[in-house]
């Protein structure tokens, strides 16, 4: 429901509502098991009923068997409320006043059926009650005046506060008597109960000074500075200030520039900026107590431990960034776009340090590290074809980032010669996240596999430990073994390049057809089918077809059935560049002349098709996800009378 009301010509009031109520039922198959199943098999017994195990393996089980035997209830309500009230005030001022309401409910209920193997007899049940609040209000206080019909201010002052508050219940129990007829809704018939509630509250607020001034609508200046609190920091740094300044220059309304035709639109943008990140645990600056069992004489008690360490000092997280930006359009607006050059920094990440063991905690939330991130964005729209009954466009978008660890903790060690004499020092790196200083956070540093040992390799495959069919490491200083001082970097993990290519065409103001082409490029990950270690059971399950090597039929790609892949551990890195169709549209809208005669308005049918394909040399999944990614078809019909 959408209401907005003119009181007076200073007083304008509305009301936005919205209630939504959604569910479903449906157990998904195990895709997995799907992937491992063996051709030859039942998935149903003689009798019409769900086999455990198709194939009599007790390593496989029957990917419809959660769907067929479970049981789940799963609904969620929604309702979400905005009012404002607007005021006109004199001398160029305006107030206006938004108070943001939603409340959510959630049933999320769950039976596993004792037909499925490890699962209790008389089955076991979870029920999940939730429910959420939230609200926020704004006061935006606006001033607007233009002076000397050339010099235009823009004022802005906004004060926002919010909170937020979940609620959750979990009951959980198994061994149903005399049986799990009841599914979840006998939960209490179980005879090992546990119950849990976790209930959640964080609150925010925050202040935004902003101005915005252009001379002749030429020249523009802005300035921003913004204080946000947040109660997931620590006590002593509840709240972080962030400043922008931004200019632009339109210089297409130049005297030097009015008179090329061609040039339509051309502005150049410089921007400074500063932004907070709050993206933690609500509670990861508190020091959280935990309840455990405590037996003491026979008797059981509850016990309170502190599970974690308190951080006062923690605080935002801040990025400073560089922006330097184009837009133009170009003959007559056929041809526009934009080119983004940017470099950021973040200082203070919201991290979790490993604590010594001696400590008796885990981790602690901590701001750690720098880390520095540049690159560049283009966007290219082009009017192809703009006729009475035909038009044609497209966009292309392309991307490029790369980052790099600048500092992270601070702990420094000696740098040695080769004679093991100290020659300096340098920053520690985290080995054991990956992360290393002057590299990117997801940069690959690893073994490289060479291919795989050979006949007549034998003795120099002894050295390390392999025979031939077994997987190759490559030995950087050939000392004979492979260990740490054998590593190399070998690519990212996060694609280099990114690419974005969308067309919109429409035909007799009738037929529209419609496409992205989406491609990322420059990454890599593990693809391990290659090295054919003995957990695969050849004989019993299915995966992806992989060849393998033997001394009649040798290659370098693929080693032998049941390879030595360890000591050390080998893996395979592959390219996941791909190029998708991630969705194409062909509809019809039929003419008013033909349908205003049956008193239709409007009638429009549609076809629709998400991940049409892939094309890509990963081989073992969907490049992106890593997963099996359906293909949506959807068909539509829209009719308005």
């Amino acid at each position: 429901m959408n209401l907005d009301t003119e009181i007076t010509k200073w007083l304008n009031i509305g009301l936005n509502a919205q209630f939504v109520h959604k569910g479903s039922d449906d157990i998904k198959a195990d895709t997995g098991a799907a992937k491992a199943a063996s051709p030859f098999g039942d998935v149903y017994e003689a009798d019409g009923s769900i086999k455990v195990r198709p194939w009599d393996d007790n390593r496989v089980a029957n990917p419809l068997l959660n769907r067929s035997v479970d049981d789940k209830y799963y609904r969620t309500q929604t309702f979400n409320s905005s009012v404002y009230g607007k005021l006109t005030l004199p001398f160029g001022f305006t107030w206006q006043t938004t108070f943001n309401v939603r409340y959510g409910w959630r049933k999320d209920y769950y039976f596993d059926s004792d037909i499925k193997p490890g699962v209790v007899a008389g089955g076991k049940a979870k029920r999940v009650d939730y429910s959420d609040y939230e609200w926020s209000i704004d006061n935006m206080l606006k001033w607007n005046r233009t002076f000397a019909k050339i010099h235009n201010f823009d004022f802005t002052f906004v004060y926002t506060a919010e909170k937020y508050q979940n609620w959750q219940s979990t009951g959980n129990n198994e061994g149903f008597q005399p049986n799990g007829a009841l599914s979840y809704h006998g939960i209490q018939a179980g005879i090992t109960p546990t119950v849990s509630a976790n209930d959640e509250m964080q609150t925010g607020n925050g202040l935004l000074w902003r101005l915005n001034y252009s001379l002749m609508d030429r020249y523009l200046l802005t300035g921003s500075v913004r204080r946000d609190g947040f109660s997931a920091f620590g006590q002593n740094n509840p709240f972080g200030v962030f400043s922008t300044v931004a200019a632009g220059w339109r210089m297409s309304e130049e005297k030097f520039l009015k008179d090329v035709k061609w040039i339509n639109n051309l502005k150049l943008r410089l921007s400074w900026g500063q932004t907070g990140n709050r993206d933690i645990g609500r509670y990861a600056a508190f020091s959280r107590l935990t309840i455990t069992n405590v037996i003491q004489n026979g008797v059981n008690y509850k016990g309170v431990y502190p599970s974690s360490l308190a951080n006062r000092d923690l605080k935002w997280e801040t990025t400073t960034g560089f922006n330097l930006g184009v837009d133009f359009g170009l003959f007559n607006n056929r041809l526009s776009g934009s080119v983004e050059l940017y470099k950021n920094k973040t200082n203070d990440l919201l991290m979790d340090r490993a604590m010594p063991e001696i400590s008796g905690y885990g981790k602690i939330a901590s701001n750690l590290g720098e880390l520095a991130n540049q690159g560049a964005e283009l966007t290219l729209s082009s009017v192809n074809v703009n006729t009475r009954n035909v038009r044609w466009g497209t966009t292309f978008t392309y991307s490029t980032n790369k980052n790099e660890i600048k500092h992270l903790y601070g702990d420094m060690i000696d740098v040695l010669d080769a004679e093991g004499n100290v020659i300096g020092q340098r920053e520690d790196d985290d080995v054991q996240n990956g992360w290393y200083i002057g590299h990117a956070i997801d940069e690959i540093y690893d073994y490289k596999w060479i291919g795989v040992w050979q006949l007549g390799e034998e003795l120099e495959a002894a050295k390390y430990g392999k025979q031939p069919g077994d997987p190759r490491l490559l030995d950087v200083n050939n000392d004979g073994k492979i260990n740490d001082d054998d590593k190399l970097w070998l690519g990212t993990k996060t694609p280099k390049h990114r690419m974005t290519l969308s067309s919109d065409l429409n035909l007799f103001k009738c037929i529209n057809f419609s496409f992205v082409l989406r491609g990322e490029f420059g990454w890599m990950d593990i693809d391990n089918l290659p090295r054919n270690e003995t957990n695969r059971f050849y004989n019993t399950s299915n995966s992806v077809w992989t060849e393998y090597w033997t001394p009649w039929n040798p290659n370098s790609k693929y080693a032998r059935l049941g390879a030595n892949i360890d000591s050390p551990g080998v893996n395979i890195y592959e390219k996941r560049n791909y190029v998708r169709m991630q969705n194409m549209a062909l509809s019809y809208t039929f003419p008013k002349k033909l349908i205003n005669k049956f008193m239709i308005d409007n009638l429009r049918f549609s076809i629709n098709v998400d991940n049409a394909f892939v094309i890509s040399k990963w081989r073992t999944s969907d490049p992106l996800t890593k997963a099996i990614t359906p293909r949506i078809w959807t068909f539509g019909v829209d009719i308005t009378l």
